[in-house]
């Protein structure tokens, strides 16, 4: 069983937006107009939301300045430029960026359910007490999570045919206040 988790950014960044057959924004576009419950953003609408970003990035306190490996300002110049050039800049704040990464995973699972025999599928959730952080605390954990979720699998789902599919998601938990991250996906076979 191959999981994303095995992937960088640089394998993400590798996966080409699909063929018309699998690309959700067109697949949406297609239903019925009295049908339609969801849509796909469009990109000049994901390209304002970037230079909304970059603003909000520019208004926050001093504090985040120095937090590591993440410069609100270089992060708010890189989202406006490119919005302004209406280019698609790699950078997990865009939102251009993210519809791009999304139609491409996307299409990708659609191209690779419709491609393979119906099995049955299961949807999961999983947590660890100590996959956490704060604004200041713990961040490395985010280097360390692929290697927690292989753990998970290593001794049944890899080596048994399907796939796993999955992302890692953070609710705040006001109680704690902290962050804590969720690995949830689509399992299959």
């Amino acid at each position: 069983m191959a999981t994303l988790c095995r992937w960088g950014l640089e394998a993400l960044d590798r996966l080409p937006v699909p063929k018309d057959k699998w690309r959700l924004d067109l697949l949406l576009e297609q239903l019925p107009r009295n049908s339609r419950r969801a849509k796909f953003e469009s990109l000049e609408a994901c390209w304002r939301e970037d230079i909304r970003r970059a603003h909000a990035l520019r208004m926050l306190p001093s504090i985040y300045e120095h937090t590591a490996e993440c410069n609100p300002l270089e992060v708010a110049t890189s989202l406006s430029e490119a919005a302004k050039d209406r280019r698609i800049e790699r950078c997990a704040a865009s939102a251009a960026y993210m519809r791009d990464r999304r139609l491409a995973l996307l299409g990708a699972t659609l191209q690779l359910v419709d491609e393979h025999p119906p099995t049955d599928m299961a949807f999961v959730s999983i947590s660890h007490i100590g996959w956490y952080l704060t604004p200041h605390y713990n961040w490395r954990i985010l280097s360390q999570l692929s290697e927690h979720v292989a753990d998970f699998f290593k001794d049944g789902p890899f080596s048994e045919p399907g796939f796993f599919i999955g992302f890692i998601s953070g609710r705040y938990e006001p109680r704690a206040n902290n962050i804590q991250l969720y690995l949830k996906g689509a399992v299959r076979g």
